[in-house]
């Protein structure tokens, strides 16, 4: 995951208000993909990370892998996800999709 976390680092480099672009660049998705995905491959069964890889799968606009990793946590950290109101905006992003797809 320490791929990952230099995305984090270097996202702050990036002036706040064009920080969302940042996340939307494909190799910045792949990257962050590999990091995790190799990290659950060496870790099978992991209850770890999975507070993160949504997060970065909602910055990244990743609406498969953030309902995912959704399902998978154990524990909802709210103020580790951006606070209630903003996960419980992240769980209506992710919904959105699926409503559309049973239609």
């Amino acid at each position: 995951m320490i791929l990952a976390e230099a995305h984090e680092r270097l996202s702050k480099y990036v002036p706040e208000d064009q920080r969302v672009h940042y996340w939307k660049k494909p190799g910045v998705w792949n990257d962050i993909k590999e990091s995790f995905e190799s990290f659950y491959a060496k870790n099978p069964g992991s209850t770890n990370g999975h507070s993160t890889y949504a997060r970065y799968a909602y910055w990244c606009e990743q609406r498969e892998t953030l309902r995912e990793q959704l399902r998978l946590l154990t524990y909802t950290n709210y103020t580790y996800l951006g606070g209630t109101q903003e996960f419980s905006k992240m769980v209506r992003w992710a919904s959105e999709d699926a409503v559309d797809k049973e239609k």
